[in-house]
């Protein structure tokens, strides 16, 4: 009987505790789990699905005439190889998209306003016409 008021007390604690976190932030914190579990589940799948048809190569090979054996430590090891090869992929890809969305607003900050791109755009195709004039001019 005393176990059961203790969990019941303990419970009633984690509610109470969570009514006074900041519940937007663990929306957020929620939100961010959601996307990772969803991404990673996303990436074991088609890890699973290239080292299926990376485990497929040594029979494809073999059936072209190229000298792989065909045993299962070579089709285990090129379907193993393509899914660590996969997953290296996408690490480094997600690692660039994540460094680029970190970078984004610098590259506004520093970014040049259109009017004044136009502006040096004009002055540069103005020089270059009173170059070919001046050397027109020469001939």
């Amino acid at each position: 009987m005393d176990i059961s008021i203790t969990f019941l007390h303990n419970i009633t604690g984690f509610i109470t505790t969570f009514r006074s976190t900041n519940i937007i932030a663990l929306s957020q914190l929620f939100f961010v789990f959601v996307i990772l579990a969803y991404k990673t589940f996303q990436i074991v799948l088609r890890a699973i699905i290239i080292g299926t048809i990376s485990a497929s190569f040594p029979v494809i090979a073999n059936l072209l005439g190229f000298g792989i054996p065909l045993t299962i430590s070579s089709i285990l090891w090129f379907a193993l190889f393509g899914a660590v090869s996969y997953i290296t992929y996408s690490m480094i890809t997600g690692g660039l998209k994540i460094v680029k969305w970190s970078l984004m607003p610098f590259k506004r900050i520093f970014k040049s306003t259109p009017k004044e791109h136009h502006y040096h755009k004009t002055i540069i195709i103005r020089e270059e016409k009173l170059k070919r004039k001046k050397r027109n001019k020469t001939k």
